[in-house]
């Protein structure tokens, strides 16, 4: 094309292609080298930083677009409508929706009226989002499916499952992308019998044959609903699998206690011939933990280690701690943690709250060791200093750290740190220290004012007991 002098003729399509492949810098070079720039080629450019995640970039060649003198058209918005949608940038996504109302756009075309519906359903404001939908001359499921899929974005599901109804009710079909996020929302809710309602409607139009993502779908629905049977029975009927399929069939399996199906599961996946993901391993890991399965965890770490993939996921790393430590594998967890190439605080946290809390000694050694390491503890890390202190007795070890948590760690203290302590000082017979700090902090459950009364009962402290009790009786 260069050779022939065809660069400029063909250069939208050239970056739409680039933008299409990922290839998002080739894109942006030959957006700088051209001379002549249109509407179109800004609209290339601004797309295909929106298509792939740099939602940023496509905000500020928007800007740069108007600054040129060249006027945005339906298809310019829709793309930064995106892209304001996927950052949660309500004020911006405001600002352009003034401008597409000042020039009519909204009129004459829909897509751009289901973009302004997406990007409010996205920031979370629905309020607009609904004005904008119940405003449009015409709209279609698509509209609808915006606003749905915006509800479940943001939790809120019931929401999602109402709006549904109602776009059946003005005789909208739906399609696959609706049906997905219903059984989504459905999947949240656990309400199962609305989920096995819309199953039937899909099996009807023979849709979880033919589409994998619906048959996933339905997957996740049942099993995080309970009904692991039917999420089975939907899987072994689907003419295809993928990962995603037996991925959501373990870790819905998993959530509902049932650790041993889990790994049964896992088993069978690898006989059909598919690759686990580091989400299946991680799945697998945390069911031997579970289960106590020791040496099956231990070929799974195999397996891992063979597939290099300890080198680059640093959350199955974590679970890979995780589960030895949980298991008193301790010397495997930190040979595995001290190995990873990459670690962070909640790789040392998993590996401290994995320790028997009754050996405190051992437990503030390696939190000295994670300092070291480069990492500062957090509130969790800290919680479990103070609980194993708590338990072995070492009073003036978890006064100090609980002193020190905002000055040193710049952790501010939380409930389960006051209760801990709180816990201790009653344990220790140092009843004064501990109803001071609770007229200081002012906690109102009744557990930790329990706590504090049985330790006066214990000591024979009456005084401070009775204190206790008057107290208790105004927070119950």
């Amino acid at each position: 094309m260069l050779r022939r002098g065809l660069l400029d003729e063909c250069s939208n399509a050239l970056i739409t292609m680039y933008a299409q492949c990922g290839a998002l810098n080739k894109a942006k070079q030959l957006f700088d080298v051209l001379g002549n720039k249109d509407v179109f080629t800004w609209t290339a450019l601004i797309g295909g930083c929106a298509q792939n995640g740099q939602d940023l970039d496509a905000l500020t060649y928007f800007e740069l677009m108007k600054q040129t003198d060249f006027f945005p058209d339906a298809v310019t918005y829709t793309c930064v409508l995106k892209a304001c949608g996927n950052m949660g940038d309500l004020r911006r996504g405001e600002t352009i929706h003034e401008d597409i109302a000042t020039q009519g756009l909204l009129l004459q075309n829909i897509e751009l009226g289901n973009a302004l519906v997406s990007m409010y359903a996205k920031c979370g404001a629905f309020m607009k989002a609904r004005q904008v939908l119940e405003h449009l001359p015409f709209r279609n499921t698509v509209s609808w499916s915006a606003l749905i899929a915006g509800y479940v974005q943001q939790g809120e599901d019931e929401n999602a499952l109402n709006c549904f109804n109602q776009m059946l009710r003005e005789g909208h079909a739906s399609n696959s992308v609706t049906l997905m996020c219903i059984l989504k929302a459905c999947s949240n809710l656990r309400a199962v019998d609305r989920g096995e309602q819309i199953h039937l409607q899909l099996v009807k139009a023979g849709l979880p044959r033919e589409d994998i993502m619906l048959a996933t779908a339905l997957v996740d629905m049942y099993a995080k609903s309970g009904a692991i049977a039917k999420a089975w029975q939907v899987l072994d009927e689907a003419p295809m699998w993928d990962t995603a399929s037996w991925n959501a069939l373990i870790s819905g399996s998993l959530e509902q206690g049932e650790a041993e199906k889990a790994l049964e599961f896992f088993k069978q996946m690898d006989k059909k011939g598919l690759h686990p993901t580091a989400v299946t391993f991680i799945c697998a890991l945390k069911a031997c933990g579970i289960m106590g399965a020791l040496d099956e965890g231990k070929r799974i770490h195999d397996r891992i280690e063979k597939e290099g993939l300890l080198q680059t996921d640093i959350i199955l790393g974590n679970a890979l701690v995780d589960m030895y430590v949980k298991l008193g594998a301790v010397s495997a967890a930190h040979k595995v943690l001290k190995g990873l190439r990459v670690r962070d605080t909640i790789s040392w946290n998993s590996f401290i709250a994995g320790l028997d809390m009754s050996h405190a000694t051992y437990l503030l050694c390696c939190l000295e060791e994670m300092e070291a390491d480069g990492f500062s503890p957090n509130a969790a890390t800290l919680s479990c200093v103070l609980s194993s202190c708590c338990r072995s007795g070492l009073v003036d070890d978890a006064q100090l750290y609980f002193l020190t948590m905002t000055t040193k760690y710049c952790v501010k203290p939380d409930f389960e740190h006051f209760t801990c302590i709180i816990d201790l000082l009653g344990r220790a017979g140092h009843l004064d220290k501990a109803a001071e700090l609770l007229k200081i902090i002012g906690i109102t459950d009744v557990k930790v004012w329990s706590t504090l009364l049985s330790a006066c009962q214990r000591w024979g402290n009456v005084n401070v007991g009775r204190w206790v009790f008057e107290e208790a009786l105004q927070v119950a």
